[in-house]
């Protein structure tokens, strides 16, 4: 399973679009919305010059009109619950077009 699979499989339970890195052109009217993307992915360990274990960094945003706190916990959970662990967050206010945005930072270690 790819790690966007994964990332789309963990969110699927949370009740809110997900998409992966690009906003939709509707973005503006159709919030709140979940966007995802993979920051870095990096071999872990290696056996015998062969890659054993690799390891994904995920940033997955929330982007809200409001309070999006309910939210962000069932973003936070899910992703747990998927085997992802958690790593930074950070609260960002678009003042330009008034959306809150949270930003969150998660790791993924794949045995292959």
């Amino acid at each position: 399973m790819t790690i966007n699979a994964r990332i789309e499989s963990a969110l699927s339970g949370v009740n809110c679009p997900v998409g992966f890195q690009q906003l939709p052109e509707d973005f503006f009217t159709s919030l709140p919305r979940i966007t995802y993307f993979c920051t870095l992915e990096n071999p872990e360990y290696w056996v015998d010059d062969t890659e054993a274990a690799r390891v994904y960094y995920v940033q997955v945003d929330v982007w809200h009109n409001g309070d999006y706190s309910t939210l962000v916990a069932s973003v936070q959970s899910a992703m747990q619950l998927a085997g992802f662990g958690r790593g930074s967050a950070q609260d960002i206010y678009e003042a330009e077009s008034r959306i809150y945005h949270k930003l969150m930072r998660f790791t993924y270690t794949e045995v292959l």
